[in-house]
């Protein structure tokens, strides 16, 4: 069964939040893995989500060491050492 979860980013509050579909989809799954009989499906929920994080856990390391980078770059091109230079 594929799954997939979005969030969006808001200008206003400035921070991303789930989308009101993936809202109701954690309350469902809270429900599911307080059940039972649904247990399959609560390791289900949690792998899945454990995969997400794990994913966008990376891309965030990728994207911050780029932009590390480039703020670094950018510094040297205007003349400004850091403390290791």
């Amino acid at each position: 069964m594929p799954e997939s979860i979005t969030f969006t980013w808001h200008d206003v509050a400035e921070e991303a939040r789930p989308s009101p579909t993936t809202r109701k989809k954690f309350e469902e799954w809270k429900k599911d893995i307080k059940d039972p009989d649904r247990h399959s499906d609560s390791v289900y929920y949690m792998d899945f989500l454990r995969d997400v994080i794990g994913d966008l856990q990376q891309e965030y390391d990728l994207v911050s060491a780029a932009a590390a980078e480039a703020f670094e770059r950018s510094r040297k091109r205007a003349g400004l050492a850091t403390k290791g230079d």
